[in-house]
C-alpha cells in the first residue's frame, strides 16, 4: 500500500471522527434540553401535589370550625370559618396556577362541599341543630366530603405515577448524557492524540499538519468550553490541575488562572480532599472508568453542591497513567427535588392514614346511628299498635288518625333507614361478575314490582341482550326502575310500560319507558341525588333513594344512567353497560 493511499485513509478516518464528534454534540444538546423539560415537569407535579394537600387541609378546617360553631355557638369559630372558606378559594387558585386540569377536576367537588356546608350553616342559623340532624345534611356532607377526598387521592395517585415515569425518563436521559459526554471527550482526546502521531509521521507535511492540528485543537477547545458539565484534567503524578473548562469555573467560582497548577488541598475542606484523592488513585491504579453517583463539593459562589462525577484514566503509549479526566454534572436541583418528593410522600402517607381512620370512624358512626334508630322506632310502632288495639273503643276518630299517622311515619322512617344502609352497602360491596340473562332478571323484577297492583299495568319486554355483571346489583337496578315506572304511571287509566335495549359498538343500552306523570327536565339535576324527590309524599310514596342506588350500581359497573321526561307524558330511564367490563368494574 503506497503512502498516498495511507494518507487518504488517515484523512478519511479523521473526517469520520470529526463528523461523529459533531453528531454526538448535537445529540448531547438535545438530551440536555429534554432533561431540562423533565425537571421542570417534575417540579410542576410537586407543586400540584402540595397544592392539593393544602386544599384538602383547608377544606377540613372549614368543616372543623363550622362543627365547633354549631356545637358551641362560638362567634369566634364563625369568623374562623369565614377565613377558612377564603383559604379554600385561595388554595383552589393556587392549584389552578399549577395544574389547570387537576383544578377543573377538583373545583366542582370542592365547591359543592362548600355549598353543602353553607346550606347546613344556614339551616342551623334558622332552625337549630335538631333541624340540621333531621334534614339528613350531615350524611350528605359526609358523602360529599368522601367524594372530594377520593377524587383528590385518585388525582394524587395519578400525579405520583406520572412523576415516577418522569423520574425514570430523567434517569435515562442522565445516563445517556454521561455516555455522550464520555464518548465526546474520549473521541476528542483520540482525535488529539491521533493528530500528534500524524504530525510526527509526516515531517514533510509539517506545516499542513500543524495547521490541521491547530484547527482540531480549536474545535476541541470550543467543544470542551461549551459542554455544560464541569470538565477538569489532572496530571497523574501529583494530581495537580492542568485544565478546567468554563462550566467548571462558573460552578466552583474559581478562575482557571488560579486553578491550574494547584491541587484539591488548595481549595476544599480536608474531608472532601481525602475523598477526591482516594477516588483519583483508584481510577489511575485500576485503569478503568469510575462513576461517583453522588458527592458534595464546597463552592465559593453557590455554597455546597451535589455532583455526579465520572473519572477516566488517560494512559500514554506505554500504558502508564498520563492524565486523569473528570466530568462532573451538577445534580443539586435534582437532589433537592428528590428530598422534597420524599418529604411530600411522607406527608401524603400520613394524611392517607388519617383519612382511612376517619372513614372507618364514619362507617362505624353511620352503622351505629342506623342501628340505634331502629330500637325507638320499634318501640313507637309497638306501643302505637297496642294503644290502638286495646283502647280503640275509647278513642275518638282524631285519636285513631293520630295513631295511624304515628305508625305510618315509623314505617316510613324504618324504610328510610333500610334504604340508607342499602345505599351505603352498594358503595362497599364487592362486585361478583358473571354472565347475566337480562330477560330473566327483568321478568323477575316485573313480577315483584307488579304484584298486587290494581290496575295491573301492561308491561312489554323486548328481547334483551345478555351482559356481564353482579346479579344481585343488576337485579336491584331492574326492580327500582320498573317499580318506579309502575308507581308513577298508576294514575293513568291504561298504564303501559315498555322495556327494550339497543347495542352500539361495545355498549348495550337498556330502556324502561312509561306513560306516567313524567317530570320537568329543568329539575333533572335532582333526579339521581339522595333524598331528592320531584313529587310530594302525598302524591307518591318513597324515600328518594331508589334512583340514587341505581346510579351508584351502574357507576360501579363502569356504565352510566340518564333519563328523559315530559310532565304528564311519561318518562324514559336508560342505563348503559360495556360489553367489555373487565376494565370497568370498581
Amino acid at each position: 500500500m503506497d503512502g498516498t493511499s495511507t494518507k487518504r485513509q488517515i484523512r478519511t478516518g479523521f473526517l469520520i471522527a470529526v463528523i461523529t464528534l459533531a453528531a454526538l454534540s448535537v445529540a448531547m444538546f438535545s438530551t440536555m434540553t429534554g432533561r431540562k423539560h423533565l425537571d421542570s415537569a417534575m417540579e410542576n407535579k410537586n407543586s400540584s401535589i402540595l397544592a392539593m394537600g393544602n386544599l384538602l387541609h383547608s377544606l377540613d378546617e372549614v368543616e372543623s370550625v363550622q362543627d365547633a360553631f354549631m356545637l358551641a355557638a362560638d362567634s369566634n369559630a364563625l369568623f374562623a370559618r369565614t377565613r377558612a372558606v377564603r383559604d379554600v378559594q385561595s388554595r383552589l387558585d393556587e392549584l389552578q396556577s399549577t395544574d389547570v386540569t387537576m383544578y377543573r377536576q377538583l373545583n366542582t367537588s370542592i365547591t359543592d362541599t362548600i355549598h353543602a356546608l353553607d346550606a347546613e350553616l344556614s339551616l342551623y342559623t334558622k332552625s337549630g341543630m335538631q333541624s340540621v340532624t333531621q334534614s339528613g345534611m350531615p350524611v350528605r356532607l359526609l358523602q360529599q366530603r368522601q367524594q372530594s377526598h377520593d377524587l383528590a387521592n385518585a388525582l394524587i395517585s395519578t400525579v405520583k405515577a406520572e412523576m415516577q415515569s418522569l423520574r425514570i425518563q430523567s434517569s435515562r436521559n442522565t445516563v445517556t448524557l454521561y455516555i455522550l459526554q464520555i464518548a465526546i471527550i474520549l473521541l476528542a482526546l483520540g482525535v488529539l492524540i491521533w493528530s500528534v502521531i500524524l504530525m510526527r509521521s509526516e515531517l514533510r507535511e509539517r506545516q499542513q499538519k500543524e495547521n490541521q492540528l491547530r484547527d482540531i485543537n480549536a474545535y476541541v477547545e470550543s467543544l470542551l468550553e461549551n459542554i455544560p458539565a464541569m470538565i477538569f484534567i489532572k496530571d497523574a503524578r501529583d494530581l495537580r490541575f492542568v485544565r478546567i473548562n468554563k462550566a467548571g469555573e462558573s460552578l466552583l467560582g474559581i478562575s482557571r488562572e488560579e486553578f491550574v497548577g494547584k491541587s484539591d488541598h488548595d481549595f476544599f475542606p480536608p474531608d472532601q480532599v481525602e475523598f477526591f484523592i482516594n477516588k483519583d488513585r483508584e481510577v489511575l491504579a485500576q485503569d478503568k472508568v469510575v462513576e461517583i453517583p453522588e458527592e458534595t463539593i464546597d463552592t465559593r459562589n453557590h455554597g455546597q453542591r451535589w455532583l455526579h462525577t465520572l473519572k477516566v484514566p488517560v494512559m500514554n503509549v506505554d500504558k502508564k497513567p498520563l492524565l486523569l479526566l473528570g466530568i462532573s454534572m451538577d445534580i443539586t436541583t435534582q437532589k433537592l427535588a428528590e428530598q422534597r418528593i420524599k418529604a411530600l410522600n411522607v406527608e401524603l402517607e400520613q394524611k392517607a392514614k388519617q383519612l382511612k381512620v376517619s372513614n372507618s370512624e364514619l362507617e362505624t358512626f353511620c352503622y351505629s346511628v342506623s342501628h340505634d334508630l331502629r330500637a325507638p322506632l320499634r318501640t313507637i310502632e309497638g306501643f302505637a299498635q297496642l294503644l290502638e288495639e286495646n283502647q280503640r273503643s275509647s278513642l275518638d276518630a282524631d285519636s285513631l288518625r293520630y295513631l295511624n299517622t304515628i305508625r305510618r311515619s315509623s314505617k316510613q322512617m324504618s324504610q328510610l333507614i333500610d334504604d340508607l344502609l342499602a345505599y351505603s352497602k352498594m358503595g362497599r360491596q364487592t362486585i361478583t361478575t358473571e354472565k347475566l340473562d337480562m330477560n330473566l332478571l327483568a321478568a323477575r323484577a316485573t313480577e315483584i314490582a307488579a304484584f298486587g297492583r290494581n290496575p295491573r299495568p301492561e308491561i312489554i319486554i323486548d328481547d334483551l341482550p345478555n351482559i356481564t355483571g353482579d346479579e344481585t346489583m343488576i337485579s336491584s337496578v331492574w326492580l327500582n326502575l320498573i317499580d318506579n315506572a309502575i308507581k308513577y304511571s298508576a294514575k293513568n287509566i291504561m298504564p303501559r310500560i315498555h322495556i327494550s335495549a339497543r347495542s352500539d359498538d361495545h355498549t348495550i343500552t337498556y330502556c324502561v319507558q312509561d306513560n306516567g306523570v313524567g317530570f320537568d327536565m329543568q329539575q333533572y339535576d335532582k333526579l339521581f341525588d339522595v333524598f331528592q324527590r320531584l313529587h310530594s309524599e302525598r302524591e307518591f310514596t318513597g324515600t328518594g333513594l331508589g334512583l340514587a342506588i341505581v346510579e351508584r350500581i351502574i357507576s360501579r359497573h363502569g356504565g352510566r344512567v340518564w333519563a328523559e321526561g315530559t310532565p304528564q307524558q311519561g318518562a324514559t330511564f336508560y342505563f348503559s353497560l360495556s360489553t367489555e367490563p373487565a376494565h370497568a368494574f370498581s
